[in-house]
C-alpha cells in the first residue's frame, strides 16, 4: 500500500490544515496521556466524522420538501464538493479510511443537491395556502394607499366544476412531478459516477507528482475552498433578502462537528496552546463564519417590512370590494 511522506515539519499547521485532519483518528490511538478520558476523545472524533457526513442531509431535506432550490446558494455547494474530491483521494492514499468514508457520504450529498438543482430549475418553493403574499404599492404623504392594484385578491370562482378542475390540476401535477423525478435520478447518477471518475483521478495522480504537492492539493486546497464557500451564501442572503432556503440545521451540525474537532486536537497532554491553536485555526475558521452568515441573515430577517404593510396603512382589500 502506498503511504505518504508527512510534509516538512516546518509548515505551520502541516496536520490539521484539511477540513477533517488525519489527528481526529489519530488522537484517539495515541498512547500518551490524555486529558479527557479515551471514550470522550473516541467519541468526539467518531461525532465529528459523522457530522461532517450527514451535514448537507437538512438541506437535501429542506430542498425536497420545498421541491425548490431558490434562496440557497448553488456556488457554496459547488466550492464545497470539489473540495472534498481530492480529500477523499488523499485520505484514502494515506490510509485514513474512516475520514475518507466520511468525507464521500459528503460528497455524495452534494452531488444530491446539484441534481435537485437541475430537477427544480425555475420551480416556485411550495408554500401553505395563503402564505403568498404580493407586494403592497407605496403609500401617498398622507398615508393613503396610492394603488390597490397589486394587493392581495381571492381569485374570481371559476365556471368550471370543482371537480373537473381539481382533476385537470392532478393530472398536471402527477405528470410535472414524475418529470422532476426522472431528472432528479437521472442528475444524481451523473454527479455520482463524475465524482467517482475525479476521485480516481486524483489517487493516480497523487502517486507520481511530489508529496508536497499532493499535500498542497489534497489538504490545503480544500480547506480554503471549505471557508471560500460561505461568501456566495452570504450573497444570496443579501441580494435575495431571503434566508427560507437555507437549512440553518447544516450550521448546527457543522459547528458541533468543528467543536468536537477541537476537543481532539486539545486531548494530548503534551499538546501545547500554541500547536491547538495552529492546527484547530481551520475549524475556528470555520464557526467563525458560521457566525457571520447566522448574524446576516438576522440581519436580512430584521431588515424585512412585513408583507401586506406598508408605512402603516394595510391592505384590506377583499373580494367584495374588488367587484
Amino acid at each position: 500500500s502506498i503511504r505518504l511522506r508527512p510534509p516538512p515539519s516546518c509548515w505551520p499547521g502541516r496536520r490539521s490544515l484539511s477540513r477533517i485532519p488525519r489527528a481526529m483518528i489519530d488522537a484517539a490511538a495515541e498512547t500518551e496521556p490524555m486529558r479527557y478520558p479515551d471514550w470522550v476523545v473516541g467519541a468526539c472524533g467518531i461525532f465529528a466524522a459523522a457530522a461532517f457526513a450527514s451535514m448537507m442531509l437538512p438541506q437535501a431535506a429542506k430542498n425536497l420538501r420545498r421541491q425548490s432550490t431558490q434562496g440557497m446558494s448553488v456556488a457554496l455547494v459547488l466550492i464545497w464538493h470539489g473540495g472534498s474530491l481530492s480529500a477523499i483521494a488523499y485520505y484514502a492514499i494515506d490510509g485514513a479510511m474512516f475520514v475518507a468514508a466520511s468525507l464521500a457520504v459528503f460528497s455524495f450529498f452534494c452531488g444530491l443537491i446539484e441534481a435537485q438543482v437541475m430537477a427544480y430549475w425555475g420551480n416556485a418553493p411550495n408554500e401553505p395556502v395563503g402564505a403568498q403574499t404580493q407586494a403592497v404599492p407605496a403609500a401617498s404623504i398622507h398615508g393613503q394607499v396610492a394603488d390597490v392594484e397589486d394587493c392581495p385578491i381571492p381569485p374570481k370562482a371559476s365556471k368550471v366544476p370543482m371537480s373537473s378542475r381539481t382533476l385537470s390540476r392532478s393530472r398536471s401535477e402527477a405528470g410535472s412531478s414524475l418529470s422532476r423525478s426522472v431528472t432528479l435520478l437521472a442528475a444524481l447518477a451523473a454527479m455520482t459516477v463524475s465524482s467517482i471518475i475525479s476521485v480516481v483521478a486524483f489517487y493516480y495522480l497523487f502517486q507520481v507528482i511530489p508529496h508536497e504537492a499532493t499535500y498542497i492539493i489534497g489538504s490545503v486546497v480544500p480547506a480554503v475552498l471549505f471557508a471560500v464557500g460561505f461568501i456566495p451564501q452570504l450573497r444570496e442572503f443579501l441580494v435575495s433578502s431571503d434566508t427560507s432556503g437555507y437549512s440553518f440545521a447544516v450550521t448546527v451540525i457543522d459547528v458541533l462537528g468543528c467543536s468536537a474537532n477541537i476537543v481532539v486536537l486539545a486531548a494530548p497532554k503534551s499538546t501545547s496552546f500554541e500547536e491547538v491553536a495552529t492546527e484547530g485555526a481551520p475549524f475556528v475558521s470555520i464557526i467563525a463564519m458560521h457566525v457571520v452568515l447566522v448574524l446576516t441573515a438576522l440581519f436580512v430577517i430584521c431588515r424585512k417590512r412585513p408583507r401586506g404593510v406598508e408605512y402603516g396603512v394595510e391592505c384590506t382589500r377583499t373580494a367584495s370590494a374588488s367587484e
